[in-house]
């Protein structure tokens, strides 16, 4: 796969939602834990972690073929019942198709909320200051202003974009080119963060834009969800602002 050269001149980045600006809350690892716990299982964070890498890479697999959020009830069922047994087999758990099923509608039964990283609210701040025009691209069924509303990303972001509003879902290229007409500048001054090498790196990859794989969790050298060398790999936001600016911050940290 040919990579593009970084650009030189950054006008725009764009995001993923999901395990690149937000997670859940309490954490999966805690919710998994508690649906676990009604069917007598024990698990770990870092089993529970590597299991999500395995079950999401599955899902951004899922969705370049087929959107999960288009299929019949029944085709959604189906596809969550072996996206909750990925999570269990990462934390060691062979689970059969029923008891996977019976798990997944314990996590469904456990309230939970969407909140933003810690590094988010600077980094985006310091990347507006810079006159760099941010975006998020999301696959989320939601419309994109709700969403952002929600997390309090409306007034730090100059977009939201779901796969609701660009009716396509990553790695579509149709909704990197939405994201590319609503930042009004061209794929060659862009920068596409992501945790995701279907949906975030391919997706970027398909319209030119230049992509950034964000691994929180440390869990990429653990799956076969390997990236060309050539494709940077961050671990948080302050990696990033690091990776884009190394000079300034070699001048203001000598």
């Amino acid at each position: 796969m040919a990579i593009n050269l970084r650009p030189t001149k950054i006008e725009a980045i764009f995001f993923d939602l999901y395990d690149t600006l937000a997670r859940f809350w309490p954490p999966r690892y805690e919710i998994q834990s508690m649906a676990c716990a009604a069917y007598g299982l024990t698990v770990t964070s870092d089993g529970i972690n590597l299991g999500y890498r395995y079950a999401d890479a599955f899902m951004a697999e899922e969705n370049s073929k087929n959107p999960i959020g288009r299929r019949s009830q029944a085709g959604r069922r189906n596809f969550f019942t072996e996206y909750q047994k990925m999570i269990l087999d990462g934390a060691g758990i062979m689970a059969s198709d029923s008891l996977a099923t019976l798990i997944w509608d314990e996590v469904n039964k456990i309230p939970y909320r969407m909140t933003l990283y810690d590094d988010v609210l600077g980094t985006m701040e310091t990347l507006r200051n810079r006159g760099i025009t941010l975006g998020v691209i999301s696959n989320m069924d939601r419309p994109g202003g709700l969403v952002g509303a929600e997390l309090g990303l409306n007034t730090k972001v100059d977009f939201v974009l779901t796969s609701m509003d660009a009716k396509a879902t990553k790695p579509d290229p149709q909704i990197f080119l939405a994201a590319l007409d609503r930042a009004k500048t061209s794929y060659e001054s862009v920068i596409h963060v992501g945790d995701q090498y279907k949906s975030d790196v391919q997706g970027a990859l398909s319209v030119g834009i230049y992509p950034i794989l964000i691994d929180r969790h440390g869990t990429l050298v653990s799956t076969g969800d390997r990236k060309p060398d050539q494709i940077p790999s961050i671990g948080n936001l302050d990696e990033l602002l690091r990776l884009l600016f190394p000079k300034e911050r070699e001048t203001r940290h000598p």
